[in-house]
């Protein structure tokens, strides 16, 4: 059994997102963390998800394929757990370790694969294009998400988190095991990067180890759309995945109006302001 060039640059990619992988759905900003490196480790698995698999010498059995998205989402929870061990544990400032991690994470997949390519099994790309029997895929994965935000927001964990991100201090003297909690926020954000990426693998059936940079403000912006507060203590899952589906939404309409490329992220951006313009009227209202 082999590693491909695509694995390596999945694994690369994976631990670049894991750094900062929020955007799925921002346990980190509830708790009042502010990461950079999370789109590294998202859109390293490419997210995540086209580096860590594996394959046989004979095209990637099933086995083969399970086992390298095992180490691929291993990875993920990895690269999530030293984000939060420095930052809550050893208590460095959020924004700067994150981006320095990212950094690094940027700097292994580059070692891996200094550029895009690859392979896939077909096995892995054509199921997820395809799904279960009628059912796509895409559906199922929305579904997925839907049920663990009502699961997360029915946790004791999830109220703990919110508290501490309102406000920290008061956490900790009625008794909540703050530490404990900023460092599982982080080993989510590292998790669902790693199920991100990897999601992202069967999408394009490569990997590219710069792509990742580019998914960072996009989830900060999915995020604050869907209602979390950068600032903690406020937000939610079910909105962190509205936003996402937002800012795919805009994605499309910008694509499909065939503006000029060089103006389609202006007016993407001129979107997204005001639609957070608009949710903050409405609020004070």
């Amino acid at each position: 059994m082999r590693l491909t060039s695509f694995t390596d640059y999945g694994l690369r990619m994976l631990m670049r997102m894991a750094s900062a992988p929020d955007r799925a759905f921002s346990t980190a900003e509830l708790a009042e963390e502010f990461g950079l490196s999370r789109n590294h480790l998202i859109k390293i698995m490419q997210q995540l998800a086209r580096g860590g698999i594996v394959e046989t010498r004979r095209g990637g059995s099933g086995g083969a394929i399970a086992l390298g998205l095992a180490a691929g989402i291993a990875l993920g929870i990895l690269c999530g757990l030293l984000n939060g061990l420095l930052v809550a544990v050893l208590r460095l400032q959020a924004i700067v370790t994150t981006f320095a991690t990212s950094i690094v994470f940027g700097g292994i997949a580059l070692w891996i694969l200094p550029q895009a390519g690859g392979s896939v099994p077909q096995a892995y790309w054509r199921g997820y294009a395809g799904g279960l029997g009628p059912v796509k895929l895409t559906v199922i994965l929305f579904l997925v998400a839907l049920g663990t935000a009502i699961l997360f927001s029915r946790m004791r964990w999830y109220r703990h988190l919110l508290a501490i991100g309102g406000n920290r201090l008061g956490a900790f003297q009625s008794g909540l095991a703050v530490t404990r909690q900023r460092v599982i926020s982080y080993v989510l954000c590292g998790l669902f990067a790693a199920l991100a990426a990897l999601c992202l693998v069967g999408e394009t059936a490569s990997a590219d180890p710069l792509l990742g940079p580019s998914f960072t403000l996009t989830s900060i912006s999915a995020v604050v759309l869907g209602g979390t507060a950068l600032a903690g203590g406020r937000g939610g899952v079910i909105g962190s995945i509205l936003g996402a589906l937002t800012l795919g939404l805009i994605n499309n309409i910008v694509f499909f109006a065939k503006l000029p490329y060089v103006t389609q992220d202006l007016v993407k951006g001129l979107i997204i302001l005001a639609a957070l313009a608009g949710g903050i009227l409405g609020a004070r209202r």
